[in-house]
């Protein structure tokens, strides 16, 4: 949805980008502006590109003390990164940069609470269990986001 090319309509793309974001727990905005950062700067290691899951510089890292590097270290490692790390982002810390970038009264940081009212109040009303639609939400994370870095580690445009 972010080159806008499924659909002829540019709007139809944005709506559908919307339904899917609210599905995904990632607002369309937030998506299509990052994922075109992403295409613009990829391999571009003085700029923050943040697709790549890596928060910082390789200049800041390198110019990193201490403990700061020790804890970026931890939360580097696969299984805190893909199990907690990625969670945290994709849940909680999300809510604060969209926040941030686009505004608490804006049409992401909608999406964003739409999405939690999807995943965790809309089941019951249909017999499913909230925390079952949570586990799986969780665990698609996972899986799409080592998907995702398998990608961009072994697929040669990517390197």
């Amino acid at each position: 949805m972010a080159h806008y090319n499924y659909f002829s309509s540019l709007s139809l793309n944005t709506e559908v980008g919307r339904i899917l974001g609210i599905q995904a727990h990632f607002p369309f905005a937030a998506w299509r502006d990052g994922h075109n950062h992403h295409h613009k700067h990829f391999g571009n290691l003085d700029r923050l590109d943040l697709s790549q899951t890596i928060v910082f510089t390789k200049k800041q890292y390198e110019e990193m003390k201490g403990i700061k590097k020790f804890l970026v270290r931890i939360f580097r490692e696969p299984v805190i990164f893909f199990f907690v790390s990625v969670p945290f982002v994709w849940y909680i810390a999300l809510f604060a940069v969209i926040a941030k970038r686009y505004g608490v009264f804006s049409w992401s940081f909608l999406e964003k609470i739409i999405s939690v009212v999807v995943y965790v109040f809309v089941p019951p009303l249909f017999g499913i269990s909230a925390l079952g639609m949570c586990i799986g939400n969780y665990f698609g994370l996972i899986i799409g986001t080592i998907l995702f870095h398998l990608q961009h580690s072994v697929n040669q445009p990517y390197r």
